[in-house]
């Protein structure tokens, strides 16, 4: 709650440091989200993976979307810049490693978690225009990020203690949901105040995972707190842009 309060003051501050704005621009933009660093490594070989172990920055991300959109504020008083309000979301599901780790898994017919991240973020755009058609912007940003872990679900069979006959069971491992300060760089062109082109990193900020698992069959049902770690999302997007 004071990370949510907080942001709100600082984005108040920064919208009323415009005093009068000239013009609003709407915009919405699309692309590929690439994790970056230990957002996506994974030594899930090792057993360091940040889902399933204690271990640090062992997301284990793969490559995912990024949709979103954005409202710019002209600032009357200094040209090409302007303040901007935007949120996004990311999805990235997991690597190729912890894909092939779970194929390999003999325990049950595993479906792997996804990452969402949905950053809303306040910040100042600047353009400037290299032909009558073309402008360069740089932008920067900061805010919070709501970061949502889908489940983890393993459905097979287990052999009684009792008789030894086969018995179904489903296990699920639930993990929370955090909110963390982040920030985003980006740069790109503008064509014909139309159509951009532009290339985002976004540092999400560093989280604790909390989880847990949840075993139930038609004997019993069971739960406990499962062991993580910590994760720093971090992303490159590639994103095409339409300006209404």
């Amino acid at each position: 709650m004071k990370k949510i309060k907080l942001f709100f003051l600082s984005s108040v501050m920064l919208l009323a440091c415009g005093t009068t704005f000239a013009q609003t621009h709407f915009s919405i933009h699309a692309g590929g989200a690439f994790p970056m660093g230990g957002f996506a490594e994974s030594d899930i070989d090792k057993g360091k993976w940040s889902l399933a172990s204690k271990s640090k920055d062992n997301g284990g991300a793969g490559t995912g979307f990024n949709v979103g959109l954005k409202l710019k504020f002209d600032i009357h008083s200094v040209s090409g810049l302007g303040v901007v309000v935007g949120a996004d979301f990311f999805y990235n599901g997991m690597n190729s490693d912890v894909k092939d780790a779970s194929d390999d898994d003999e325990n049950g017919d595993i479906t792997l978690p996804k990452y969402l991240n949905i950053p809303v973020m306040v910040g100042l755009n600047y353009e400037h225009a290299i032909s009558s058609s073309c402008k360069l912007y740089g932008e920067v940003a900061l805010g919070l990020n709501f970061r949502i872990i889908t489940d983890i679900t393993v459905e097979g069979f287990a052999q009684s203690n009792y008789d030894g006959s086969m018995y179904p069971y489903e296990l699920t491992i639930d993990y929370d949901r955090a909110t963390s300060f982040g920030f985003q760089l980006g740069a790109g062109i503008v064509v014909n105040d139309r159509y951009s082109l532009g290339l985002h990193y976004y540092i999400l900020g560093s989280s604790k995972i909390k989880a847990e698992s949840v075993f139930e069959s038609e004997y019993s049902t069971d739960s406990e707190k499962y062991p993580t770690g910590k994760i720093t999302p971090s992303i490159l997007s590639l994103q095409l842009g339409y300006h209404f």
